[in-house]
């Protein structure tokens, strides 16, 4: 049997690895350094990179043992024909989803 290596404990991993897969939702510059969208949205982020390097080795591990990865990332068209008004106007802070911050346009797709 596999195990992932982890705290408090190691994880077994299931017998029956097509029913496996190690799910990465919105690990991207843009939420989680500052002056990203995160931080613009109000959030506190001075904490979230010390995840990156934990979700890199679990990555890597899962990878290792030809398991399933799936990663998700927000990104909208250059010109946001895919992203609701109700979207685009949420949070109270200073920048909106598309607009010019200081790591680029805020949550828009980099490659087509």
């Amino acid at each position: 049997m596999s195990v992932i290596a982890a705290q408090a404990y190691d994880y077994p991993l299931p017998p029956d690895r097509r029913r496996l897969a190690l799910l990465i939702i919105d690990m991207q510059r843009d939420f989680l350094e500052p002056g990203g969208f995160g931080e613009a949205l109000g959030n506190e982020v001075s904490r979230l990179l010390a995840i990156v390097p934990a979700v890199k080795q679990l990555q890597a591990a899962f990878r290792a043992r030809g398991l399933m990865v799936i990663q998700t990332q927000e990104g909208h068209q250059p010109d946001l024909s895919d992203c609701p008004p109700s979207k685009r106007e949420r949070g109270r802070g200073k920048l909106k989803i598309g607009d010019q911050g200081p790591m680029g346009r805020k949550c828009l797709r980099q490659r087509q």
